[in-house]
This record gives structure tokens, C-alpha cells and sequence, in this order.
């Protein structure tokens, strides 16, 4: 029971990343047509879609055949009776979809940007650089998933590896396309080191004034820091 619960967990959470991505190149278009920005109006729908989506997969499945969930050798869909496509078929469809409106998006950014950043020319080359990062990320994670296609046609030892490394790298690659490259982060990262730098020192210690006696008369003594 316990296998397939991390199973069925997997699954859900897998399905949302690869939701969620979708959901980034729909966001990246919505706010390249539109003139007014109503992102708070929309994230809603986006985690309803990018939550909603994967419980329906997932419960499906489940309710299908609980048993799909688990295997004698390991916590994942099991490839009989082609359970294992109510991961794999969504994540083709979401890396097939995704990369039509990434590519769909940085060609507008290419050939209008001077029309459609004309108010802040500034935002081309930002858009431009977000864009790549999730073109990279779809890239990096359609890489990992046809490995794992492959794995799952014929489980070899080096495509495992080959797929458990580059599963493993791809939180650090969304760091590195995400946050270091991205021109807006490292200015808030510049900020937050001036800040840290300035801060004043807190542990200075109070200088407090005494009187003395010497010589049969009293001098004021100021004690040195």
C-alpha cells in the first residue's frame, strides 16, 4: 500500500510539473498579445488547470486500476495493459504543445519587439531571456523523458543512469536558467548583498560618564570604548 501511494504521488506531482510548464509558455503568450496586465486575475485558472489537470489523470488511473500503482521492484506505473500512458501520454502532449507556443512566442519577440515594447524597450530583452529559460527547461526535460521513453521499451542499465542523472539535475538547471540568468534576479540578488554589507554594527557598547575622586577633588572620567 505504501509503494503505491508514492506512486500515485509521483505521478500527480510529475504531471503537475510538466502542467505548470505548459502553464508558463501560456502565460508568456497572454502577456505578449494583451496590452493590460491581469495576471492576478488569471492565476486562478492557472492553478486550476495546473492542479486540476493532473488529479483528473490521476484519479482516473486510480479508479481504473489501483493496482497500476506499485511493482515488485519498484514504486511507479506499472507498464502492463499500457498504464504507464497515463503519464507518458500527457507529458508528450504537454512537451509537443509547449514547444509549438515557446517557439510561437520568441518569434514574436524576434520580429516585433520594437511594435510591442515600444512604451519599454527594456522588457524585449527580458521576455527574450525568459523565453530561452523555458525553452531550455523544455529542452532539458524533453531530453530526460525520451531516456525515459527509451526505459521504458527496454530497461538497460545505461539508460537508467542516463535518465536518473539528468532527473536529478533539473532542479539545478531551473536555478541556473530560471534565477542566475535572469537579469531581474540577479538585481535583487545585488540588493540584498549591498543591504547585508551596510547593515549597521548593533553591538556597540554605551559610554556612560563617571566622576572620580583624586587629589581631595572630583574630575569627570569618560571610560574609553
Amino acid at each position: 500500500v505504501a509503494c503505491a501511494a508514492i506512486a500515485l504521488l509521483l505521478h500527480f506531482f510529475f504531471l503537475s510539473a510538466f502542467t505548470w510548464m505548459l502553464m508558463e509558455g501560456i502565460h508568456i503568450v497572454v502577456m505578449l498579445v494583451q496590452v493590460f496586465d491581469a495576471a492576478k486575475s488569471r492565476l486562478k485558472y492557472y492553478y486550476l488547470v495546473g492542479y486540476g489537470a493532473p488529479v483528473i489523470v490521476v484519479a482516473t488511473t486510480a479508479t481504473t486500476d489501483f493496482t497500476a500503482y506499485g511493482t515488485d521492484n519498484y514504486c511507479w506505473l506499472t507498464t502492463q495493459n499500457w498504464f504507464i500512458w497515463s503519464f507518458a501520454g500527457p507529458v508528450a502532449l504537454v512537451l509537443a504543445v509547449n514547444a509549438i507556443v515557446l517557439s510561437y512566442s520568441m518569434s514574436m519577440v524576434c520580429r516585433h519587439s520594437a511594435y510591442v515594447f515600444s512604451q519599454d524597450r527594456s522588457q524585449s530583452g527580458t521576455f527574450r531571456a525568459w523565453i530561452q529559460g523555458a525553452l531550455a527547461i523544455e529542452v532539458l526535460l524533453g531530453l530526460t523523458w525520451v531516456f525515459g521513453y527509451f526505459f521504458i521499451n527496454k530497461e538497460t542499465v545505461a539508460v537508467a543512469y542516463i535518465f536518473t542523472i539528468l532527473n536529478s539535475l533539473q532542479g539545478l538547471f531551473i536555478f541556473i536558467f530560471h534565477c542566475a540568468m535572469n537579469r531581474k534576479v540577479r538585481g535583487e540578488y545585488k540588493k540584498l548583498v549591498r543591504l547585508s554589507k551596510r547593515a549597521p554594527s548593533t553591538t556597540t557598547k554605551p559610554q556612560s560618564n563617571t566622576a572620580r575622586k583624586q587629589s581631595g577633588s572630583y574630575e569627570l572620567y569618560v571610560p574609553s570604548s
